[in-house]
């Protein structure tokens, strides 16, 4: 089951956001109040930020961090899967396809594109997008911090 956080989330998003940034889904960690300010952002309800909850017999086991923006070469909305982390245990069970079908029906003739990044060395998670038609894009992410 795949549902929007509840604000009794908090404790579980902060541990998975943890998780996340110490494996080889991240290339560094992020500050802990980094993950406080987005979790406050979603239960705002921030139209920018969406956070949903993967669940496994009504057990948390992981997560999904979406952001929204408006791409005019994709045509209209662009759905950013920002983070996707599901719990060592809860691997291998079919929720990472489950989460796709979820986002499949909620933007249906919503969003133009869905956009992901991996690590490189992410070689099963690159599988499980492959097969569900993501493909390489062409650009060179850049970022600029500003704090």
């Amino acid at each position: 089951m795949i549902r929007d956080f509840i604000m009794t989330d908090y404790e579980k998003f902060m541990e998975l956001s943890n998780k996340m940034y110490h494996s080889d889904a991240s290339s560094h960690t992020v500050p802990p109040e980094h993950f406080t300010k987005t979790f406050e952002m979603i239960m705002r309800g921030s139209p920018i930020v969406r956070g949903l909850m993967l669940l496994s017999d009504d057990q948390p086991a992981g997560y999904c961090q979406l952001s929204f923006t408006h791409s005019t070469e994709a045509g209209g909305l662009v759905v950013w899967i920002e983070e996707i982390y599901i719990d060592e245990a809860f691997r291998g069970k079919g929720l990472g396809t489950e989460l796709f079908s979820f986002l499949e029906q909620e933007y249906k003739g919503l969003a133009a594109r869905f956009r992901l990044e991996i690590m490189p060395s992410n070689t099963s998670a690159r599988r499980l997008y492959e097969r569900l038609g993501f493909s390489v894009c062409d650009y060179i992410p850049m970022i600029r911090e500003l704090n």
